[in-house]
């Protein structure tokens, strides 16, 4: 077995990542593992700009108007494509949750927040000519590192889903169940929601 092949299995299993509070060390111990993923097919990542994340994580917010979601939404699109984590996606997951795509390769930026044994990103990609908006994880289950995608309206309803994960040398996509996928969204919606209003929100 090679280094490289050695790199890459370490890199596979989910390394241990800072909690809330030591956040900003989330880069340097997410870099290697993210930069593997990328090379084994999930993501062309380069460095990660790991963004404070709100405040009070545990309480969960009540449920946001429309008009403050859709600025939200806004507000965090701006930040993704301003944001400088670029890498790359599959586009298998953009057929998946029902865009129409014909190549291999999405070109996304992203905001990435890492939690302890999670990565959240909020996603863009405009390889259509429009943005199109996800919000992903990256999370370890049932022994398979998987990527869960969520696209989004620009007012944050959930349009389609999918998950991504390596499987005998494949990288494989299938749809989310339906509750499983709402409820997983919403999870995911609401924690981005806290991040605009911690981050984001003008006084």
């Amino acid at each position: 077995m090679t280094m490289n092949h050695i790199r890459l299995v370490s890199a596979l299993t989910l390394l241990p990542m800072t909690a809330a509070a030591q956040v900003r060390d989330a880069a340097s111990l997410l870099r290697g593992p993210v930069q593997a993923l990328g090379q084994a097919g999930f993501a062309g990542m380069k460095d990660i700009s790991v963004s404070e994340p709100p405040s009070a994580l545990s309480a969960s917010p009540a449920a946001a108007p429309a008009d403050e979601t859709s600025q939200a939404v806004k507000a965090l699109v701006e930040a993704a494509l301003k944001s400088g984590g670029d890498r790359t996606s599959f586009g298998a997951i953009l057929r998946k949750v029902g865009l129409v795509f014909n190549g291999e390769i999405v070109p996304v930026k992203d905001l990435q927040v890492a939690e302890t044994d999670l990565v959240r990103l909020f996603s863009v990609t405009s390889v259509r000519g429009t943005n199109d908006i996800f919000i992903e994880t990256v999370k370890k289950v049932g022994g398979k590192k998987k990527l869960r995608s969520y696209l989004i309206s620009p007012d944050g309803k959930l349009l389609g889903s999918a998950v991504s994960w390596k499987e005998n040398g494949a990288y494989l996509t299938d749809s989310i169940p339906a509750a499983e996928a709402e409820a997983d969204y919403r999870e995911q919606l609401d924690f981005w929601m806290r991040y605009y209003r911690a981050n984001l929100k003008k006084p």
